[in-house]
């Protein structure tokens, strides 16, 4: 059964305040508001099998009478209190070897408890938060150790989280100030990477930007409301923040040292940026593993939706996994329009009706046939490969190419580019072409 001890005179001695006689768990952690030393916390069960959950219990009085809190059924490892804001606390729980939430946030002193854990993977076993700490410096910034996942950090008040790193061991408990890690093969200091957090904003209405770049050498993430947070190696780095309509700005030599944690925010000014890259396109046809009957394809992808004014589609299909000697065909700015085919036949006959009617009998004769073997050309160039793809409203892309070699197997993706060297690249998918059948005409049928 749990028991609570107290010291009044520095931890030189300790007397015993309360045990919890309807309470079968361990207690695991204690913690006393900083504002309000009347007001404890404690937090139980068994971490190690068999695995009894408890509760989080709550005494006003100094430790001299307990009551459950709403957080209850549980396994608490660890509490942590904000000193400066004591309705802010956080509770770490979960058990050795079990998939269980491994961290709730209170705004409210402890009244009512919420997860708050976005990319700790609670689904995997052993992820449980075994303790917590903050950052020296900044109340802001959360540091939690897990059983068997590493150490995480949450730079704004445990809203989001990234692994800093993954010791060989698992880890019982860690301190802020170079981030130590008690663990089952010793106490080991975390050097290799930190983390950088920072707003990317506008410089005069201050309007938080979101979907910028942030750029480290290293590393390439997105504002999510002007927010961004990147894990790269410790040392010496340049980082630059991209947004559309903007000027790119560099924070040059930002010294980052193994498990620290710097804010670095980007006051953004109008200029003429570079094109911004969208999400990568998702392959649609054919889909992996096909059969294509003919040499004619209609490949399909969908594009992520994102800004993409300047961004040009590139589609490779090849013989080969690695792309090399390879079909690529260059196709026209995604912001451009997406009737060219038939637009631009349907001119080419108007012109020829126009001109036409203006000639003689024998001269009428001659233009329409110009004109058709014009349009029927264009047509053909346009089912080779050439020209500009169809893009729907959905954001899907259709491109159609003629010419494969039948009884072959093909590999293809989607590759876009803003012109400045940077790339986003579909996954890779493959198919294989077979003779069409008598009724299929030479048509794609594929069996999808």
């Amino acid at each position: 059964r749990g028991q609570v001890f107290k010291s009044i005179d520095g931890g030189d001695t300790f007397d015993q305040t309360f045990t919890f006689t309807s309470e079968d768990f361990p207690l695991n952690t204690v913690s006393v508001n900083p504002t309000n030393s009347d007001e404890v916390f404690a937090g139980g069960g068994n971490f190690f099998p068999p695995g009894t959950t408890g509760d989080l219990l709550a005494s006003t009085n100094g430790g001299q009478d307990w009551s459950k809190t709403s957080l209850q059924n549980v396994i608490v490892n660890a509490l942590l209190i904000d000193p400066m804001n004591p309705d802010l606390m956080y509770a770490g729980t979960g058990f050795s070897s079990g998939k269980d939430v491994p961290l709730y946030k209170s705004t409210d002193g402890g009244v009512s408890w919420v997860p708050s854990f976005e990319e700790i993977p609670a689904e995997k076993s052993g992820n449980s938060v075994t303790d917590l700490t903050f950052h020296r410096q900044d109340d802001n910034v959360i540091f939690a150790s897990t059983w068997l996942a590493g150490v995480y950090v949450s730079p704004n008040s445990g809203l989001r989280w990234l692994n800093l790193g993954k010791p060989n061991y698992a880890v019982h408990a860690i301190a802020a100030g170079s981030l130590i890690a008690g663990t089952e093969g010793g106490l080991l200091q975390l050097t290799g990477t930190g983390c950088i957090y920072g707003l990317v904003h506008d410089n005069l209405s201050q309007a938080a930007i979101d979907r910028a770049v942030v750029l480290s050498g290293f590393n390439e993430v997105r504002t999510s409301n002007g927010e961004y947070i990147m894990i790269p190696p410790a040392g010496v780095l340049d980082i630059t923040a991209s947004a559309a309509g903007y000027s790119d700005m560099t924070a040059n030599n930002v010294v980052l040292q193994g498990g620290d944690v710097l804010k670095v925010d980007f006051s953004m000014t109008i200029g003429n940026g570079k094109p911004l890259l969208p999400g990568a396109p998702t392959l649609i046809h054919p889909e992996d593993g096909a059969t294509v009957f003919g040499e004619t394809v209609e490949f399909r992808w969908q594009l992520s939706g994102e800004e993409r004014g300047g961004v040009t589609q590139h589609l490779y299909y090849c013989k080969t996994a690695d792309f090399r000697s390879c079909n690529t065909n260059r196709l026209v700015s995604l912001g451009e329009t997406d009737t060219f085919h038939a637009g631009s036949v349907s001119v080419l006959i108007v012109i020829g009706i126009v001109f036409a009617g203006r000639a003689g009998r024998r001269q009428k004769l001659l233009l329409m046939v110009i004109t058709a073997g014009a349009a029927a050309m264009l047509f053909v160039s346009c089912g080779q490969g050439t020209g500009s793809p169809s893009i729907s409203s959905s954001n899907m892309v259709s491109h159609t190419v003629t010419g494969l070699e039948v009884g072959t197997a093909y590999y293809w993706k989607v590759a876009l580019d803003n012109g400045n060297g940077d790339q986003v690249e579909s996954q890779t998918r493959h198919f294989s072409t077979q003779a069409a059948p008598t009724d299929a005409g030479g048509i794609d049928g594929g069996k999808d």
